[in-house]
């Protein structure tokens, strides 16, 4: 029998995006997968919407008593497929769609890549299927940037073979089991932002590797029109800020730290010229950093 694979969606107000990823997942031509809906603690009709429509489309429902953010959410999900003894546990966007051998492609590095511990997928706009939003990533061990492959690019060459990278976004990723046994689960402080970061950063120092799998197709519901000018929310802002900064003082050591923390801060100057952040926001974040404030802003 075919290894078991955990998918997990996370959901927070978002039912008609949970639903239309569900429906496209009822096409896998992978036969042996669960999928785990986890509702964080949605504020709407979420939860009788999705449980209208279980039985239909087949999956388990999960639900968290408060929204702790994207990691505990989707921890629950890894405790829960854990407990099904999954082998694989796919963490993916609800607002997503799938190509019908989209999970088949993405276990296929575990069986031939040495090491293979995370995987992901080639990540088109959904609403222009021929503009990639994440082919793969980069991760700067100097800057402790992030480079997102392909990113908002039409002429993108996409690779044919399996290729090793050291970041998957966290709107993709497929987990072996046994590196969330080794290295643990996601770390619930950040709430929103870089904890995808920071698990890929802990991946590669355990050494494990982390491989994109071209052919695994994903379409994901942001706007191709922004290309990233669009200003953030004031939360979203603040979370970015505050959490980079976090994961800089946990991870980078002496002259490294310096350099990560310079770069940061003058990305974050560049975006406030340019108009895509807002310097209250980016201020705020800071100060919390300072101040040793993680996990949810109240």
């Amino acid at each position: 029998m075919d290894a078991l694979a955990a998918i997990i969606l996370l959901n927070y107000n978002g039912e008609k995006d949970t639903i239309e990823c569900l429906n496209s997942l009822k096409r896998l031509t992978y036969d042996n997968y669960l999928v785990l809906v986890v509702d964080n603690h949605s504020s709407n009709q979420s939860v009788q919407a999705l449980r209208d429509c279980q039985a239909e489309l087949g999956f388990e429902m999960l639900e968290a008593d408060e929204n702790n953010g994207f990691s505990a959410g989707n921890n629950i999900g890894i405790q829960s497929a854990l407990e099904h003894h999954a082998d694989y546990i796919v963490l993916l966007n609800n607002d997503t769609l799938v190509e019908p051998d989209f999970l088949e492609r993405l276990l296929e590095p575990f069986e031939v890549c040495d090491r293979c511990g995370l995987t992901t997928s080639t990540i088109y706009y959904e609403n222009d299927r021929k503009k990639v939003w994440c082919a793969g990533g980069e991760f700067n061990q100097n800057t402790f940037k992030v480079t997102m492959l392909g990113h908002g690019n039409t002429e993108y060459h996409v690779p044919a073979a399996i290729k090793e990278v050291t970041f998957s976004t966290g709107c993709c990723m497929c987990i072996k089991a046994e590196l969330l046994q080794s290295i643990g689960f996601l770390d619930e402080h950040f709430f929103l932002y870089e904890e995808d970061t920071e698990f890929c950063y802990r991946v590669i120092q355990s050494g494990w590797k982390i491989y994109y799998a071209p052919q695994s197709i994903v379409y994901h519901k942001v706007s191709s029109s922004t290309g990233g000018g669009e200003k953030a929310s004031p939360l979203t802002q603040y979370y970015m800020v505050r959490n980079k900064m976090i994961f800089i003082s946990e991870y980078a050591r002496g002259v490294n730290r310096i350099r990560a923390y310079m770069h940061s801060l003058a990305m974050y100057g560049y975006y406030c010229l340019k108009g895509y952040m807002d310097i209250r926001y980016v201020g705020w974040g800071l100060w919390d950093f300072r101040a040793g404030i993680k996990g949810k802003r109240e």
